[in-house]
């Protein structure tokens, strides 16, 4: 589908413009945590409940201060392995830059363009078994080997979603993505989908489809508010989701994709959106 129909198709969605008009807000007690409800929490100062996940690194436990030989734009994703390597991406520039341990500058992975290798729309990156730098690149991601010292680009591999954000656990890649035009809303009844997908490494092959995307009446609703970033805890078996747009956290388990826990933090606001229902067409 080319820009201009996309442009199309978003614009009939967000019309409302006559006075048959109705409104919800959002978000919405349908999607928000419960504390009355299983496994829901709702966490404050005076709350019992607490979810503690482990993210450290036997080799990275203190603030560094990073020797640049280049500026960095904006750091958007950071990975650590197991050599001390620090693995820093720059989405402004499109590329990763590599550091010591020490905060010495090693190299930079990547730059902008078009090619194989090269970055586009860079958003996440992961490490698998630290033998590969995984970098997410819209529709690819850029395979690098980073077994050795010596850091070389291995392939580009094409996938049929639009990656917003990855992570990796001993055996597999997870892939957060929700594309309106591509997840079949527009030509169905359904008030929620899929966001994240469950992908063998080397072969890339799909192997499950979960995680339940924000639930509204609108696609466009569903599009803006089931935007987030994925991280895995394989030592827990846990998948963490966390929306960039609403005060909403989620915890999966890696091997099976059930969903285990909802949470939000109490009086951490985020800014409302209304959704219009026009002549019964849903917009934002």
């Amino acid at each position: 589908m080319n820009k201009f129909l996309t442009f199309i198709i978003l614009s009939f969605l967000l019309c409302s413009c006559n006075n048959k008009s109705q409104s919800k807000i959002h978000p919405n007690s349908e999607n928000l945590p419960d504390s009355q409800r299983e496994n829901e929490h709702i966490i404050d100062e005076n709350s019992n409940s607490s979810i503690v996940l482990d993210f450290s690194y036997d080799n990275y436990r203190s603030p560094k201060s990073f020797n640049n030989v280049e500026n960095i734009g904006s750091i958007k994703d950071v990975e650590v392995d197991k050599r001390g390597r620090i693995f820093v991406l720059d989405d402004r520039q499109q590329k990763v830059l590599v550091y010591h341990s020490n905060g010495d500058f090693l190299q930079t992975i990547g730059r902008r363009g078009q090619g194989p290798g090269e970055l586009s729309y860079a958003k996440s990156i992961a490490l698998y078994q630290d033998s590969l730098l995984l970098i997410s690149n819209r529709y690819r991601i850029e395979e690098y080997d980073i077994s050795s010292d010596s850091i070389s680009f291995n392939r580009t591999v094409n996938f049929e979603i639009n990656i917003k954000s990855i992570c990796t656990d001993n055996e597999m890649l997870y892939i957060h993505n929700f594309d309106v035009l591509n997840s079949g809303l527009l030509n169905s009844e359904s008030r929620k989908t899929n966001m994240l997908h469950k992908f063998t490494i080397p072969e890339y092959e799909n192997q499950l489809s979960f995680g339940e995307s924000y639930i509204s009446d609108s696609p466009v609703i569903i599009d803006r508010l089931t935007q987030g970033e994925i991280i895995c805890d394989s030592q827990n078996d846990v998948l963490v989701y966390v929306s960039d747009r609403v005060n909403i956290m989620k915890g999966y388990s890696l091997s099976n994709g059930k969903q285990i826990w909802k949470s939000s933090i109490a009086d951490l606001n985020f800014p409302e959106i209304e959704e219009i229902v026009t002549d019964g067409n849903p917009g934002a």
